[in-house]
């Protein structure tokens, strides 16, 4: 038996963006996109194709929010602010669906913090071929100072990071990597951490009394993919859930669990159609009624 896909299934196309999306939209074996990319591309992709009359599936950018609630041990915050930290520095925190904010309740905020620093500092820099490398070059990092400075801004602290390395973890004002930063005390009405999707391994953290602040501090930002809640209480869960204006909501678990079977979408710029989630076959096929008499039916 042969395995893989058939020849020329995926390609790689490198070229004025405009020109091609212009090709693209216009061919008619061309029906729809899918669009995995910045919103401002997305809108002049969406654009396009909706003037032909042709499908366009969109997700962009993405500020994923994590809220912890209080009434959780000290075993358990463990587990959950470790992977809160983790979902943040994974790939150097260049991952749509990476954690962008946390939110945390003011009776657990000292607590977090402390394990957040610990977590935080186990990420390495360093060769490709070396398993304890744990983060990547950062794409966008001549952006990461002004990312910092805003947070800030409000009455931020930086408590680690915040300088660029080499791959020997040294500070280096040409490196391509960026050190792993925790910012607390952010406002969480900061406009950097709502407006901006930070795409470095930067983590503000935030003190809130509650869930409503939360869910009005997630609300802010325009681009709305996940939010996940830790919580032990039915009605703050009930509340969050029917608050947060994004596409998936995740409640105890995973802020990666997905059904591979929905398209992750969104809610505003980070669909741009606004849609929210949708079921992928559908959203790739054009769905049609057929009606069949067993007989003539008239």
């Amino acid at each position: 038996m042969r395995y893989g896909f058939p020849h020329g299934l995926f390609n790689i196309v490198i070229g004025d963006s405009e020109k091609i999306t212009d090709m693209w939209a216009r061919h008619e074996y061309v029906h729809g996109v899918v669009f995995l990319g910045d919103a401002k591309t997305a809108r002049k992709v969406h654009e396009k194709f909706s003037s032909m009359s042709k499908k366009f599936i969109g997700e962009s950018n993405g500020n994923d929010a994590v809220f912890i609630d209080k009434g959780w041990s000290i075993s358990e915050l463990e587990r959950i602010v470790r992977h809160a930290v983790d979902g943040r520095m994974v790939a150097s925190g260049q991952f749509c669906i990476g954690v962008k904010r946390l939110f945390v309740h003011e009776e657990l905020y000292e607590e977090v913090v402390e394990i957040a620093y610990d977590q935080a500092q186990r990420y390495k820099a360093g060769l490709v071929s070396d398993p304890e490398t744990t983060l990547i070059p950062v794409s966008k990092i001549d952006k990461c100072q002004g990312w910092l400075s805003g947070l800030e801004r409000d009455g931020g602290r930086k408590i680690l990071g915040g300088y660029r390395m080499n791959y020997q973890n040294e500070p280096d004002e040409k490196g391509i990597f960026y050190a792993p930063t925790l910012v607390i005390d952010v406002s969480p009405a900061n406009e950097i951490m709502n407006g901006e999707e930070i795409f470095a391994p930067i983590l503000p953290i935030s003190k809130v009394g509650g869930v409503k602040e939360a869910v009005m501090a997630i609300n802010r930002s325009p681009y709305r993919l996940k939010a996940t809640i830790y919580s032990l209480d039915r009605g703050t869960i009930k509340y969050f859930c029917e608050g947060v204006k994004v596409g998936t909501v995740n409640v105890n678990v995973s802020h990666f669990t997905w059904n591979g079977g929905v398209f992750v979408g969104g809610r505003r710029d980070s669909s741009i159609t606004d849609r929210g989630v949708s079921i992928f076959a559908e959203l790739m096929t054009y769905p049609k009624m057929i009606h069949i008499g067993t007989s003539l039916n008239l």
